[in-house]
Order: C-alpha cells, then structure tokens, then sequence
C-alpha cells in the first residue's frame, strides 16, 4: 500500500539529524509570496476529434430522442449509452472507460451545454449522459440526455457527484448556460419498463419505501423529491414525492438492484443504494438531508445500507432485545469498542484490538488515540497483502517487519484510484504536482522543497508544525498552496489543510481545518462495503 517514499520516510524519521533538519525547516519565517501555481501529472496522448460546436451536438442530442436502447448499439437502429454520446459528438465508437482519450475533464461550475457527465466502472456497465443545463438554481438537479431503458430520452436526474464532468476536445462552447426553467408537471413520469423475456424468473414485485427528515433538527422533508433507479434497467430514474410527514413508499416494482438519491430545496443530494431486492420483497431507506451551505446544493454518497424490514440494520441476533445502557464507547476484551460513527448506541460500531498479535489498539493508543487519529470508521480489512483499519483521521496499516502501525498516504492512494477529480470538485482538493520535480535531489532535499509549498501561507505552516510529528500524521505535501475560493488549500499525503478567506459554519475566516483522511477516503468509495457495515459490541456476545 506504501510507496518507496513511504519505506524511506521511516528511515529518515529515525534519524535524529534529520529529524531535528525537519522542525528547523518549520519554523522558517513565512514570506510575502504568491500561491504557488503547480502542474498536474501529464495525461496520456489524447486523439484529435474534429471540431463541433456545442449547437451541433445539442441538435444531434435531440434527433435521436426516442430511439430505443440497444446494449451495444451505435446506428438510429437502436443505441447504448457510449453508442449515443459517440455518434452525437461525431467521435468514432468509444466507450465510456475509453472516452477519456477524447475528453478533459472539467470542474461541475464549468459546466457547459454539450459537456458530458461520465460515470466509468472497470469491468462493470458504466454510464455516460450529455449535459444539457441545470434544472434547479442550486444545481441539485440536472437535465441530460442519455441513452437508457426503453429509449433514449431528456429528462432530469440529480446530480450524482460519481460522474466525471467531462468535455470533448475541439468543441466550441457557443451555447450559454441558461437560467434553470420551470419543471414541468410530469417532469419525472415513469417510464413504461420494457417486457422482460419468456426465460426470465417469475418473482414477486419490489417495494421501497421510507421517510426523508432534515439531518440536524430531524424533522421530516415534505415535497422532497425521491429518486430510485436500477443497475439491470442501465440506470433508468424514477421518482416519487414525500408527504407531509416526510414519508415515501413505491410498490409493484419490477425485481432488481436499486439504489435512491433524495433532493430537497435548500439541502444537499443524498446517494443510498444498494437494496437487494432481485427476488422481490421490501427494502426501507432512512434519507437524512444535510442543509446546503450558501446557494449552491452539495451532494455526498450516504454509507447506510438499506434494509429489508425482516432483516437486521447489523449482526444483531434478530431474536434478543438490544441492550440500551452501554455506553457509546466501552472496554472489550483486547481493546475497545467505539459506536460514535456508527449506530451512536453502544451496539453498533467499530471495534479496534490487539486481536491476532495485530496490535491496532496499542498503536492506536501509541499514536495519540481519538485526539490523535480520530474515531475508527471501518473494521478491520485485507488491502495490497497488508490488514487495515480506516480510522477518521487517517488508514492504519499493519506492518509485521516492524511490529508497528503506520499511517497511510491515503492521498496518494486517492490519486492512484483515479479520484483527483473527485477530490477537486467536491472537496475542494488541489491535484498533486508532478513527482518529477523530486528528480535529481537527494532526500533531504526533498523534504525541503516540499515543506516550502507551505511557506506561503503562515496559518498553514503553522497549522502543519502545530501536531507532534506532522511527517507521521500529515506526512509531506504533494501540491502547492492553492486559492481555491473562499479558502486556500494544500494537499499532504495523508490530510488537507484549509485556510479559511470567509466566515463558514466550521470556522471563521482566518482559521485553519483539516480534511481528515479516513472520512474522505470512505466517502470517495475507496473503503469496501463489508469493511463500514458496523459490527455488534463483542461483549453482547453472538
């Protein structure tokens, strides 16, 4: 899971000399200095499309609507997904894990009409859709066109932060954005499901149902608009309204994987999925909105997963009463057991112990505990050889050469799982530079030119020298100090450090916050599903 930088930096840390060379460079005086402007890693070659103008496509767009999906389709005979985006944007067949050689990627507030929304899965059906604009103000929703079950169609979809905003190269933005216009009554009907096959299994319909309540008065959301989708269907959207008493229920639905998104006006898009719902029966969701900060709606992918009625939330025997006396967190054997990121009941959580001669609660304990590392946010799980455990703050990784826990360079991990474009345009994190510049320099060198990427910025500086060991817990920076708005930003290779220009509800302008490795690395989908599925408090027993 560590790099050759990785195995080094412990080396130098153990050095006296250079350890005492490290605080020397800290405490550098900061000076009058521009942001420093870095270069991201170079892409691969890109093809050279001939140029279109964004009219054009858009007109190619609406030709087609209609015309029925086809798995594989290129021709007016029927198109998929890629098939339709290829042909409207007049590429040659690409598919969307190869569009990349035609497109760059773009920030959501670039978006333009003609741009595109691409959602690569390796190994697995991903999607592609063409922005056409925004259908709400706040940018929660958005009308596409895409190529889908039955047809291909126009029609709105919440904005799901998975999909890479990208635009072809050589095209001509002469299309300006419009102002959202007024939905349509039927703006989300639901299209007529296409007649499954003969051989297809006979089993009953599908119900999902639940309530959508606002995350921080837990009040219910009425009118908020609930999407549903499945994977079998190539992400065809539904929708449905909730009631006054913020509940939802859709029945009779065709069997399948289906994921939600909920969307209300004022607060951000919420992702859940997925309920297992292939052999019918019913699955219930819990959607808890998060208030937008300022006028533009945020989203996040939620972790919960839903659950059928009959079926635990978590491995509680569905038989015996939980108890609802233990703490939030408690001793265990071998460790301890934390539920503050899981249930918040003493019940479900996240256990770190000494289990196996696997001493994650010693380290954990060594490296300064929840103040240090922050709550644990996954159980124990296999990764690169290596047993891990994602903590808020950053992934623990067992080393057995040493007997010790290192923290991760979880950034550097993100990068390597293609998220920097996720990371830039929904967390604000600048692109690592190029690892070229290290080149030619000996290893304290190194750690002088990247600890001068905080000088810029005092608060910064001082914020990285303000924790024990900042190559331990931060570890060096991988971008420079970069205006990102209202807030300055650099990237390390486990944390971001923010410097706030505004005032914001987490911090007054002038003041200094860190993005914390494990939380980001568990949104951005990088921790696996049965490693944050919470796990019962051993001392209930089985």
């Amino acid at each position: 899971m560590e790099l050759s930088l990785r195995h080094v930096l412990r080396i130098v840390i153990a050095s006296f000399v250079l350890s005492a060379f490290v605080f020397a460079a800290l405490a550098w005086n900061a000076e009058a200095a521009t942001d420093t402007v870095t270069s991201p890693r170079t892409n691969a070659a890109k093809a050279n499309p001939d140029p279109i103008k964004a009219s054009k496509v858009l007109e190619n767009a609406r030709k087609y609507i209609g015309v029925r999906y086809v798995y594989g389709g290129y021709t007016a005979r029927g198109f998929d997904c890629s098939g339709y985006v290829s042909t409207i944007w007049e590429i040659g067949r690409r598919t969307t894990d190869t569009m990349g050689d035609v497109t760059q990627n773009i920030a959501k507030g670039d978006l333009l009409p003609g741009d595109a929304l691409n959602y690569p899965q390796q190994g697995k059906i991903g999607h592609i859709r063409i922005f056409d604009k925004w259908a709400t103000a706040d940018r929660g929703l958005v009308w596409v066109f895409e190529a889908t079950e039955p047809e291909v169609m126009h029609r709105v979809v919440p904005y799901d932060p998975r999909y890479i905003p990208v635009r072809r190269l050589n095209i001509t933005s002469d299309v300006p954005i419009p102002p959202p216009p007024p939905l349509p009554p039927d703006w989300n009907k639901p299209r007529a499901k296409p007649i499954p096959p003969p051989s297809a299994p006979k089993y009953p319909p599908a119900t999902i149902a639940g309530w959508v309540t606002d995350e921080k008065t837990a009040k219910p959301v009425a009118k908020a608009r609930v999407f549903y989708w499945t994977e079998s269907d190539q992400y065809s959207v539904s929708s449905v309204v909730t009631g006054a008493d913020g509940s939802f229920a859709v029945a009779n639905l065709p069997p399948g994987m289906y994921e939600m998104a909920a969307y209300a006006h004022g607060y951000d898009v919420e992702f859940r999925g997925a309920a297992d719902l292939r052999t019918g029966g019913r699955a219930q969701f819990e959607l808890k909105l998060a208030p937008a900060i300022g006028d533009l709606a945020g989203a996040r992918i939620g972790t919960a997963v839903p659950t059928r009625p009959d079926q635990p939330a978590r491995d509680v025997r569905p038989d015996a009463d939980p108890p609802t006396t233990l703490p939030l967190d408690h001793e265990i054997p071998g460790g301890w057991f934390f539920s503050q990121t899981a249930g918040r009941d003493g019940i479900g959580g996240f256990a770190v112990t000494d289990e196996g001669g696997i001493r994650f609660y010693g380290e954990f304990k060594r490296l300064g505990g929840v103040q240090g590392v922050g709550y644990p946010v996954s159980r124990r799980y296999q990764y690169k050889g290596f047993t891990v455990q994602a903590m808020q703050k950053g992934i623990l990784q067992w080393r057995p050469e040493v007997g010790q826990a290192w923290l991760t360079n979880v950034f550097d991990e993100m990068h390597d799982a293609g998220k920097d474009e996720w990371l830039l345009g929904f967390r604000s994190t600048p692109r690592p530079m190029d690892s070229a510049i290290d080149t030619g320099k000996s290893w304290p060198q190194v750690i002088a030119g990247r600890l001068a990427f905080l000088k810029p910025r005092l608060p910064i500086q001082s914020r990285y020298g303000s924790v024990g060991d900042p190559l331990t817990f931060f570890g060096l920076p991988t971008s420079g100090t970069e205006d990102m708005g209202n807030h300055y930003a650099i990237r390390l290779q486990r944390a971001v450090i923010q410097l706030w220009k505004v005032d914001v509800p987490w911090a007054k302008a002038g003041e200094t916050t860190v993005a914390n490795g494990g939380d980001v690395a568990k949104e951005a989908g990088l921790l696996p599903a049965s490693a944050i599925a919470p796990q019962r408090s051993p001392i209930l027993g089985r």
